[in-house]
């Protein structure tokens, strides 16, 4: 963890948490943890790259990725 602030809140020690998730069947396909002082586009590569590995394992393709706005980097 790292300590990270917002506007009009104390410091705290916080972490970034990425989920990725079969959302035909609601399973985890991936999951991992970060510093809290990153964008969700920053994380996007890694997690991306962690699923893939963990389907390959189960001869799974990864054939569409839906992300919210978070994602999106100007």
């Amino acid at each position: 963890a790292r300590v990270s602030v917002k506007p009009g809140k104390a410091r705290q020690l916080n972490y970034f948490g990425q989920i990725a998730v079969d959302d035909a069947h609601h399973v985890i396909t991936g999951a991992c943890s970060d510093f809290a002082d990153k964008r969700d586009s920053q994380c996007l590569e890694q997690i991306v790259e962690l699923t893939e590995e963990n389907l390959n394992e189960n001869n799974i393709e990864l054939q569409e990725l839906l992300a919210d706005g978070g994602y999106s980097s100007g």
